[in-house]
Formats: C-alpha cells, structure tokens, sequence
C-alpha cells in the first residue's frame, strides 16, 4: 500500500471467526486500514468481537475503519426472529448499506457441513456482489488430503468459491493443497506475510559449525508441521555431531502438548 497507489475505494473485510487478528493474513489487512483512510477511502470491518478484542477494535477505530459486529454464534434468539421474519442479518444490511467496490473474505478451510460460519459469509459477499463489489476470497490454511466432494451443500458451497473475482493464498503450499481439495484452479496470486522485524540487514553467520534453528508462529501443530520437525530434528544427534539447537518461538492451545514431546 505505501509503494502503489491505494485509489479512493470502499473496502469491506469480512473477518470473522475472531481470531484476535494473530494470522499472517488479517496481520496484512489491518495494516491496510490506514492507507486506504489516508487516501479517502473506508474500510468497513466485519468480525465476531469478543471482550478479548478490545485493543484490537480501538486500533481500527483509530486507523480510520468502520466497525461491524457480525451475530456472534451464541445470540441464536435474533437468528430465529431474522429467520421467521424473513430478514437478512443485520450486519447483511449494514454491509448492503455500505456499497464496498471490493469486499475482502478471510477463510480458513472451512468444512462445508460447517455452516454457521460460511453461509453468513456467503449471504455477505451475495450482498456486496449485487452491490457491484468485486469479491476477494484469503485462504489462510489448507489441510492436505481433505478433498471437498461436489453435492448436498458442498456444491453450495464451491460454487460460493468459484463466484470470486480473485483468491489469495498465504503460501504456494497453500494454493496447491486447496485447488487440490476443490478439484479445480482458482483465479489468484500470493501474499507474503508481513515483516514485522526493525532489521534491515543480514544476520552474520555464525563463526562454529553448531546448527542453530528456530520456529516463530503459532504452536498449532498440524498447521505448522510442528510434529514433523520434531522429528527431523531428533536425527540431527547422528547426522550433526558437532551440536545443534532449536527454539520454537510463539505460543498457543498445543504449548503443553509440545513442552511434554520435548522433554
């Protein structure tokens, strides 16, 4: 956004499940937020906030973003009164109301018998496609080997996927694994994570011949491949005598899990 000029748009980042904005790819979009206010344009956030997310709301309030609560899962009483009374989620409206000329999705691999979260996502992007949006769908994950079959709501929800005007992926590993699972090619490009770190230079390589290697995100395990690395590593004893070392650096739901295999 600082090298190429952002153009005076209405942007709607539809992010939810909240995920306290940790991945690399919501990470992305929230540094968006103040380029495209700067130059004119509105963004319009759409997440499940919950108390944990404070800071993370005054943030994008601060950079300028409109914020909008989609229904949190639990509030199933307005979910019933919208549905018996024919009405749209109000964060449906909202968005409608909005007029995004491009509406951002971030998905994860989402199973389609999971629908509490994608067909809300999908009635979203139905109302900013109608509104003249362009629609962008972020793959954040991908599991290898699930292959998505073609019926029931999954054919819904594929052709909710083949709907968008272009897909980002996270990694070509990504990309891969996902149009291997969807049985077709997707329209898209990839998007590097951002780089955080005040360092511009490179780092000396050091002077003795001990390995040194380190892990930094988040200690989910089949996401990252954590399992396998362990295992890689408990070869290093015969195949690097000379001594090695490895940090894994982050945190999350498998620390404990990860602190007992170590030792």
């Amino acid at each position: 956004a600082e090298n190429h000029r952002v153009p005076d748009m209405n942007i709607a980042i539809i992010a939810f499940p909240s995920d306290g904005g940790k991945g690399g790819g919501l990470s992305l979009l929230a540094g968006v937020v103040p380029h495209v206010t700067r130059r004119g344009g509105r963004v319009m956030w759409i997440d499940q906030f919950y108390d944990s997310d404070v800071g993370r709301v005054a943030k994008l309030r601060a950079d300028g973003a409109v914020i909008n609560q989609a229904r949190r899962p639990q509030r199933w009483l307005l979910r019933w009164r919208d549905r018996f009374l024919g009405h749209p989620p109000q964060s449906v409206r909202e968005l409608a109301a909005f007029r995004p000329d491009v509406a951002i999705v971030a998905v994860g691999m989402h199973a389609p018998e999971d629908e509490s979260s994608w067909r809300l996502k999908k009635a979203m992007t139905d109302a900013a496609k109608a509104a003249g949006a362009k629609i962008v769908i972020q793959h954040q994950y991908a599991v290898a080997g699930e292959w998505v079959a073609d019926c029931r709501a999954s054919g819904e929800w594929l052709a909710w996927q083949r709907g968008a005007d272009l897909h980002q992926f996270v990694s070509h590993v990504t990309r891969r694994e996902i149009e291997e699972s969807f049985g077709f090619s997707m329209p898209g490009e990839i998007i590097r994570n951002n780089y955080n770190v005040p360092h511009g230079g490179e780092w000396p390589w050091p002077e003795d011949d001990v390995l040194r290697m380190a892990f930094v995100g988040r200690f989910r395990i089949w996401q990252k491949g954590l399992d396998l690395l362990l295992e890689a590593a408990a070869l290093l004893a015969a195949d690097h005598p000379q001594g090695w070392s490895l940090e894994l650096v982050g945190g999350g739901e498998f620390q404990d899990r990860l602190n007992a295999e170590i030792s």
